[in-house]
């Protein structure tokens, strides 16, 4: 049993030093500011095929709050170094056309309309059920990853920043793995309360409590879709390291009275968390690399 297992261990490190050679030879070093920057995206890269989550136990809702300024948190989870959410800032981001020698797109969302009621809970609006599948494609591996959706909820304010602003709501689509389900990717959606009605949030606002058909693929933009990838945790205890982040970069309006329905249970709502959110805060990026596709 000890010899097959050396055996095993021998391959897998053989088969990572192959990958990691190919990968090298598909990027283009000159485009980097510093090596550590190349290294810190070919492992990001090499993450598409076998980064795997930890696992964690979830504590119970009411076991933690957003009014301490997570104080709470810690005791509850042990976080590490690769949390969420983070500010993408353009100075740790590498547009993967540019990177890449070769054409690369990482997802595909295959989202279809399913009857859901929503409901708020202490901490945010939840919509649970598999409203379909998102599809990573790994750089190196022909096999792509299958994900499934497991819920949809939202933060309001936002809790990603991008290039130091913040959203005023922000929604993310929870996937797990399939045959793996501790490995998780989420794909986060922002919105921007610019006075314009949106057709998937009255489908949102229309499910509480009561069963509504609402289409995700409405939020998949019909030209090319933006994505910011990095590697984080979920940003809720139990805090798990090891998830995928795909953050849209294309913004989706939204009404004053659309972002009340979220902001009345939480941003304006004193007894909330003194009326701060329900956003945790942004976490440090720890010398991570964040990729972006189009």
């Amino acid at each position: 049993m000890l010899r097959r297992s050396c055996f095993f261990l021998r391959r897998f490190a053989s088969d990572h030093s192959q990958q990691s050679s190919r990968l090298t030879g598909l990027l283009a070093p000159e485009r980097f500011r510093r090596k550590e920057d190349k290294d810190h995206v070919e492992n990001l890269l090499k993450n598409l095929s076998d980064l795997d989550a930890e696992k964690k136990v979830k504590p119970e809702e009411n076991c933690w709050h957003y009014g301490k300024a997570e104080q709470d948190w810690e005791d509850l989870c042990n976080p590490g170094n690769y949390q969420s959410p983070i500010n993408v800032d353009p100075g740790h981001t590498y547009k993967g056309n540019e990177v890449l020698e070769v054409s690369f797109y990482p997802l595909q969302t295959r989202y279809v309309p399913q009857t859901k009621t929503g409901r708020f809970t202490t901490k945010t609006f939840i919509v649970q059920g598999n409203f379909g599948t998102l599809t990573i494609n790994p750089l190196l591996d022909p096999v792509p990853r299958q994900f499934d959706s497991l819920q949809f909820h939202f933060h309001a304010p936002a809790e990603h920043l991008i290039n130091g602003d913040r959203h005023d709501l922000e929604m993310h689509i929870v996937h797990s793995e399939r045959g793996r389900p501790n490995n998780m990717a989420v794909v986060g959606f922002f919105f921007k309360n610019d006075g314009v009605t949106n057709p998937f949030i009255e489908q949102v606002m229309h499910s509480l409590d009561k069963p509504t058909l609402m289409d995700l693929d409405m939020l998949i933009p019909k030209e090319k879709m933006g994505v910011y990838l990095y590697e984080g945790s979920l940003t809720t205890p139990p805090l798990t390291q090891g998830i995928l982040w795909f953050l849209v970069s294309n913004l989706h309006s939204i009404s004053k009275k659309q972002l009340e329905f979220f902001r009345s249970q939480w941003e304006r709502n004193p007894e909330f968390a003194e009326g701060r959110g329900n956003n945790r805060e942004v976490q440090p990026l720890n010398r991570r690399k964040i990729l972006y596709f189009d």
